[in-house]
């Protein structure tokens, strides 16, 4: 099963982060957006242009919990370098295209940045603020479910995208379960955890992907109750082996096991960006957009698709207190 994770969700105090890490297969599991330099992505680029952009520095440091996944396999970039920045810039100009967005032109920017440390300082800033910056994080909105929808992925948001991915009110949703998380584990943790876990993991897969299929098709009313009996199984699973592996730890240990909740919609492509633009739009009053303007679904996101939208959340009965973010 493929994930897709947005990258302002990466903080290891994240339900999103810690549901699609768990979850995502072992081989390019979680498909996400990683900042790289333009040329070489190897380590010695990366110091390079962090001591040219102090905000892919800091980028890099809040990364760093996530860095066995990279290495393990079970993150995958999928845009990065000047690809990432080429496919920004093409988001921006389809969206400048729609005439709601008039007003909007002096904040999206058009045209690939040749500039290595302006793009990587102010598309790490972005990331590191949530979303702050609309010239970055609505382009990015786009091109998040465009991967998902491409890849024929789930997308995974949770509350540190909530400013991006809020559900409309009333939003229908296909299915809902539980199962238990960890949240503040390290990358080598949740690989330790995905080990002990991996038959138990391979069934809830299997039967995740079979209700998202059939979400898809309209017909999941019998598999709404397997996954819910599948993730009870889960969760009985994870509480063994988590009480035999950690006999001591405590609900306020820096990597505590939390009970989320799961909110699965299907959606059709362009919903996010939608939803984004008539945010920005409430922002910054623009013109009525004419009935031939209509170029925000049809040139982001591929037309005739639907994509499973994966909320999480804490489950309201779990009182753990919050813990800091790595």
């Amino acid at each position: 099963m493929r994930l897709v994770l947005s990258p302002y969700e990466f903080d290891s105090a994240s339900p999103a982060a810690a549901a699609a890490m768990l979850l995502g297969r072992d081989e390019g599991g979680v498909l996400t957006i990683q900042p790289t330099p333009f040329g070489n992505s190897g380590p010695d680029a990366a110091r390079e242009a962090a001591t040219l952009a102090p905000a892919y520095a800091r980028l890099l440091e809040k990364w760093r919990w996530t860095g066995p996944l990279w290495r393990g396999g079970v993150l995958q970039a999928a845009g990065s370098g000047q690809s990432l920045a080429t496919m920004l810039s093409r988001s921006a100009a389809a969206l400048l295209a729609d005439r709601s967005l008039i007003a909007a032109r002096g904040l999206l920017k058009v045209g690939p940045s040749d500039d290595e440390s302006a793009f990587l300082e102010s598309l790490s800033r972005d990331l590191i603020r949530g979303g702050s910056d609309p010239a970055i994080s609505l382009p990015l909105v786009a091109v998040t479910e465009r991967l998902a929808a491409e890849a024929d992925a789930a997308l995974v948001c949770g509350q540190l995208g909530g400013m991006i991915w809020k559900p409309r009110p009333g939003a229908p949703t296909s299915f809902t379960f539980s199962i238990p998380l960890i949240l503040g584990a390290t990358g080598g943790e949740i690989l330790d955890t995905r080990a002990a876990l991996a038959d138990s993991l391979e069934t809830f897969r299997n039967v995740l992907r079979e209700a998202l299929m059939a979400a898809r098709l309209g017909q999941v009313n019998g598999h709404a109750g397997a996954v819910r009996l599948a993730a009870e199984a889960f969760a009985r699973e994870f509480r063994s082996i988590r009480s035999s592996r950690r006999p001591d730890a405590h609900r306020d240990s820096a990597d505590r096991p939390v009970e989320a909740v799961f909110s699965v919609s299907i959606v059709p492509t362009g919903r996010a960006v939608r939803e984004a633009v008539a945010r920005l739009s409430r922002m910054i009053p623009a013109p009525r957009a004419s009935a031939a303007s209509s170029s925000v679904e049809a040139t982001i996101v591929p037309r005739e698709r639907s994509i499973a939208l994966m909320r999480v959340r804490l489950a309201a009965w779990d009182f753990a207190p919050p813990i800091p973010a790595r």
